[in-house]
């Protein structure tokens, strides 16, 4: 349609069947659902994107139109740009926790950090203990030994078995675990000596263990009752074997968290917390007892050799010991700082 200038005369329109079509299917032509343009960017798509039958040399099914690729062409390319985005959250986050290249002013706050924090927490090492104990524990319950000794005596014969006690003794797991962490972060002095009492007596335990072989012969073999607190007490039956019994872990280890918190400067006058550590500590004591997982020889060895151990860990004799080993260091530190 053409109209050369203003002028009343009506325009004329010619239609022609064959013109080009000025449209945005023309660019699409390329793109045809034959066309190998297509074929090619799509494969290519997907072998970017991962597509094992894109790699492996498929091609999209020949009855698929031009709609459809690209229909499919935007879900490829919105899945690869949200890889993208995570992919560069995590790097973000990594390169966050790990910074390609530290200053020699973070360097010196890093390390300046790690002294301060090992010189207060020194103490810390004391717990490399107990990887060597439980070696040795795990050695033990593996060795079978030629000859065991039981040690059980006619007096437990009289003690009935009382599957409610397994309570108190599940809970000396974290009445010990507690302890511990607390004395590890408020008291340093009470944490060493609770750990000094402690490894006396695991290590009395592995030695006699190994030169002494022992076991019982307590656990019911039928239990007239079934409830949970059984069912509880045969996955502890299941789990420890009645083997390496003398003296009682159990009771040691006990004694020692109650003689702690006795003498700990900040909870010897918390009546609250002594006794509820007499309580929890006597609770623990009798369930070994009444579950049939010591007897009342293995008991009273515990007991003596806590009372042995707290004679040497907290007895003031003990304490002016280590005191003149410190006043010797101070002494020997000041005469090699005379001579500068």
């Amino acid at each position: 349609m053409r109209v050369g200038k203003n002028t009343s005369q009506a325009a004329s329109v010619e239609f022609c069947r064959k013109a080009a079509k000025l449209c945005a299917q023309q660019t699409a032509i390329p793109l045809a659902e034959k066309s190998k343009i297509f074929r090619q960017l799509y494969v290519s798509f997907r072998v970017q994107c991962g597509c094992r039958d894109a790699i492996n040399g498929a091609y999209p099914p020949k009855k698929s139109n031009y709609g459809h690729g690209q229909a499919v062409l935007r879900r490829r390319a919105g899945r690869c740009r949200a890889r993208r985005r995570r992919g560069a959250f995590v790097l973000a986050r990594i390169f966050a926790l790990f910074p390609p290249a530290a200053t020699p002013e973070l360097k010196r706050r890093i390390n300046t950090f790690m002294a301060e924090k090992l010189k207060k927490y020194r103490h810390g090492l004391l717990l490399l203990y107990f990887p060597f104990y439980l070696a040795a524990f795990a050695y033990l319950e593996k060795k079978v030994p030629d000859k065991v000794h039981i040690i059980n005596c006619a007096i437990d014969q009289y003690i009935p078995f009382v599957e409610v006690f397994i309570i108190p003794y599940l809970l000396w797991f974290a009445y010990v675990a507690v302890a511990g962490i607390y004395f590890f972060f408020k008291e340093k002095e009470s944490f060493c000596k609770w750990m000094y009492f402690g490894m006396i007596g695991m290590t009395i335990f592995i030695i006699v263990s190994y030169l002494y072989p022992n076991g019982l012969e307590l656990r019911p073999e039928t239990f007239t009752r079934d409830n949970i607190f059984v069912q509880l007490t045969k996955m502890i039956y299941s789990m420890d074997t009645p083997t390496n019994v003398l003296p009682s872990i159990h009771v040691f280890n006990s004694m020692a968290v109650y003689f702690a918190v006795k003498n700990s400067p900040k909870l010897k006058n918390n009546k609250a917390a002594r006794t509820g550590a007499f309580v929890m500590t006597s609770l623990i004591i009798l369930s070994t007892m009444f579950l049939k997982q010591h007897s009342v020889v293995d008991v009273l060895t515990a007991l003596i050799l806590s009372c042995l151990s707290y004679d040497f860990i907290y007895n003031e004799r003990t304490e002016k010991i280590r005191d003149g080993l410190e006043e010797l260091k101070f002494r020997r530190k000041r005469k090699e700082f005379s001579k500068y």
